[in-house]
């Protein structure tokens, strides 16, 4: 056995070198390029929305099936319209606060298993099933045979507003550590287009929002179980007043955009 010269040697790990990148080449590209394209990772940001967008569908769609379920529309109080309606309303609202803060995020955060862009899902879904419990839930609808209506009452609904607005304010509070989490001072979950300070977004006032609402839903809760209203006057004005509640709430700057604006580009 002869010994190879240095010319063989580097001749042979050339052509080694060379038979590596085309069955690279052949297999398509490697697994790290795969990973980090832009197509995968709007691809993971999607997963999320996508499945939150069916599901906010749904919620919307069970409350007109509850009109179409009732006995006759006809039959349907004027509370039980007025609760369909302020419920409609809280869906449509939560929906589009939803979608402008993926926009303003890209889409969203790449989702993975148990990570906390999964836990937000998790919220979301929670958050969605409520929806669902207010509307099998809405009194002054007769339905069944025979047709039966639930007793005019706004108690279950305040007790409802109150578990909705808790989780948006845990929504809220995950949301900030997603944005502030960091890793050898890089974020553990960046953006395609990251702002040079993420302390720009306002998270922080959103959740200081979100707990003074809280507050505000609980307090109406204690009112509706003390005064517990019945009649159709006073149960049409509590409704109202929800849904002020819910227009008010979305109206903050911090609910509807957190995105900072974006700097000009260099001249």
């Amino acid at each position: 056995m002869t010994d190879l010269t240095d010319d063989e040697l580097s001749g042979l790990s050339a052509n080694a070198k060379a038979l590596s990148d085309g069955i690279a080449k052949l297999r398509g590209t490697d697994a790290v390029s795969v990973q980090k394209s832009p197509e995968t990772e709007r691809a993971r940001r999607g997963i999320g929305l996508a499945f939150v967008d069916i599901l906010y569908g749904l919620a919307a769609t069970q409350v007109f099936r509850s009109v179409q379920s009732a006995s006759s529309p006809k039959r349907i109080s004027a509370v039980g319209w007025a609760y369909l309606a302020v419920v409609l309303a809280l869906i449509v609202l939560s929906y589009v606060g939803y979608h402008i803060n993926r926009v303003d995020r890209n889409g969203g955060w790449p989702l993975g298993f148990l990570n906390l862009p999964f836990l937000e899902l998790a919220i979301d879904v929670v958050l969605v099933g409520t929806y669902f419990v207010m509307v099998a839930e809405a009194p002054g609808v007769p339905t069944g045979t025979p047709p039966t209506a639930r007793p005019p009452s706004a108690f279950l609904f305040a007790i409802l507003v109150a578990v909705v607005f808790g989780l948006y304010l845990v929504w809220d509070l995950v949301d900030h550590v997603i944005m502030h989490a960091t890793k050898d001072d890089k974020p553990c979950y960046p953006l395609p287009s990251d702002p040079a300070d993420r302390k720009s977004f306002k998270t922080c006032e959103t959740v200081r929002w979100s707990v003074v609402f809280l507050v505000l839903v609980l307090a109406l809760l204690w009112v509706v179980a003390w005064q517990s209203p019945t009649d159709t006057e006073c149960l049409l004005l509590v409704f109202g007043i929800y849904l002020v509640v819910f227009i008010v709430y979305r109206l903050y700057p911090g609910t509807t955009t957190t995105r900072p604006p974006t700097p000009p580009p260099p001249t």
